[in-house]
């Protein structure tokens, strides 16, 4: 009888995962915020301002795990963005982004987990091109399903959600 208690258990066990402390990773997204802001600037401004859809993000992440579910951390996102010319003139613009960010794991096996991350901080805007001045703004990153997946130590990840890093985002991490 006690081995019909302690054997379901025992397979639980199995299936906890020892997180790391510590993560560190870099990642890629595409369709970042900023591209979306130029997309509805175009259409209000019935096609006077113009952009280039070749904008993507780079971010680098930080994360704390508190317990298995639930962690925190920090962000920091490039993005450059090519604009329209006028004459000689290419109108560009870097943005820089920092965002604290928390992290909620719902489904969370050995080789595989299911989360929820949200980031909110600030963007600087550096326009090049124009006499225009850095501009400071609010900044999110909303990612309701990530699925990361690999060893206890290195693992890939993959994000969907909308904000400054991206509507889709993949990359690397390494616990620590």
């Amino acid at each position: 009888m006690t081995l019909c208690l302690v054997a379901p258990m025992a397979r639980a066990q199995d299936r906890e995962v020892q997180m790391p402390a510590n993560e560190a990773g870099v990642s890629w997204g595409v369709m970042p915020a900023p591209l979306w802001l130029n997309v509805f600037e175009t259409v209000f401004s019935l096609g006077k301002a113009s952009f280039k859809n070749d904008t993507q993000a780079i971010s680098a992440h930080y994360m704390r795990n508190l317990n298995k579910t639930f962690a925190v951390g920090g962000d920091v996102t490039f993005q450059h963005q090519w604009g329209a010319s006028e004459g000689r003139n290419v109108q560009s613009a870097t943005y820089v982004t920092v965002m604290p960010s928390a992290r909620a794991r719902w489904f969370n096996r050995k080789r595989v987990s299911v989360y929820s991350r949200l980031a909110v901080g600030a963007c600087v805007c550096m326009p090049k091109g124009k006499e225009e001045e850095n501009d400071v703004f609010f900044a999110f990153q909303a990612s309701p399903v990530g699925v990361d997946f690999g060893s206890e130590k290195v693992r890939g990840f993959v994000e969907v959600g909308a904000g400054f890093q991206g509507f889709v985002l993949a990359g690397v991490k390494v616990g620590f």
